[in-house]
């Protein structure tokens, strides 16, 4: 589901969400755009010391530094986003003759955005499911007017 998530965002946004040239910097990527995995989780990671380190005073986890694992921090999306709420904000060119579709394409947009969301969830257990992403407003067509106020 991941991975799905992941090519859905690269189809809307025409580049890679994380394209990092390493495992340090695709995760870095990942915690700039949806916060920190929990504690819990990387408690129980196999390479969790390889990425990150325990502070000492919280004794929470932290993502090393590049020098600490000694990698090279490459700045490499063409859009950088803070969040995964940041796809709402993406523009595009609308041909002049649609604009009487925004509003249904903005609906469109914040569906597609609850379900990308759904689908990068940091903890696989609380990812969509394949036949949740079936019955979701977006991939089946159903709208409601109360079916985006996840978001």
């Amino acid at each position: 589901m991941w991975s799905l998530g992941c090519v859905a965002a690269e189809l809307f946004l025409g580049t890679p969400l994380y394209p990092g040239n390493s495992s340090y910097n695709m995760m870095r990527y990942i915690i700039e755009t949806q916060t920190m995995p929990p504690d819990r989780m990387l408690d129980h990671g196999v390479y969790t010391e390889r990425y990150f380190k325990r502070d000492l005073n919280t004794n929470l986890w932290r993502l090393k530094t590049p020098v600490n694992i000694d990698a090279v921090a490459w700045e490499r999306r063409l859009r950088r986003l803070n969040s995964l709420d940041d796809l709402l904000n993406v523009s595009y060119v609308r041909p002049i003759s649609i604009f009487h579709d925004i509003f249904a394409e903005l609906d469109d947009l914040i569906l597609f955005v609850d379900m990308v969301k759904a689908m990068l969830h940091l903890e696989a257990s609380n990812r969509i499911t394949p036949r949740q992403v079936l019955s979701h407003s977006f991939t089946s067509m159903s709208f409601s007017h109360n079916s985006a106020s996840s978001i």
